[in-house]
């Protein structure tokens, strides 16, 4: 005796599993012949013929960004720009005794003026071009203003927060 079934039980499994395959094959040719040989439709269905798929129609997104909107923009811009520039100078008439309390803005503080200046430029610019890319979104077109009025607000408040400096004992 073998010491594992498996060789003795092989010759069984396989012809079991040749015996399985052909009744399933046997059922599969047997089911679609009768399909093929029985099949009589009792039941006229109309259907509509096939017609061409239409091709979507290139429509553009309306922007919702208005004619009045964009003086608003131009105004508001300009107005980032204004108190950027008044809250930098004052910043620099100040250098170099100046200490700057705001962790965010220290970094920028220490750097010469050219590139502060430069720096403080980009970051209104990119201001205005958030708001810009706002109104012309679907999405957040009704708040587009409110990137600008923060910058200028924050501005604004460093303006007063130097000027009360200047002015401390």
């Amino acid at each position: 005796m073998s010491a594992h079934p498996i060789p003795r039980f092989s010759p069984a499994l396989l012809l079991l599993l040749l015996v399985h395959l052909h009744l399933a094959v046997a059922r599969a040719q047997d089911a679609i012949g009768a399909i093929n040989t029985n099949f009589t439709p009792t039941v006229h269905i109309p259907t509509p013929p096939i017609q061409p798929i239409k091709p979507i129609p290139d429509k553009r997104v309306t922007k919702p960004f208005h004619d009045g909107s964009v003086r608003r923009f131009a105004l508001l811009s300009a107005g980032v720009y204004a108190a950027a520039t008044l809250d930098m100078e004052e910043s620099l008439s100040l250098r170099p005794g100046f200490h700057e309390d705001d962790p965010l803005a220290k970094p920028f503080a220490r750097l010469p003026a050219p590139a502060y200046l430069a720096t403080g430029a980009a970051f209104a610019t990119s201001m205005n071009w958030l708001g810009w890319k706002m109104a012309q979104s679907e999405r957040w077109h009704s708040i587009w203003w409110l990137p600008q009025i923060c910058s200028i607000a924050g501005n604004m408040i460093g303006y007063g927060y130097t000027k009360r400096h200047d002015h401390a004992p």
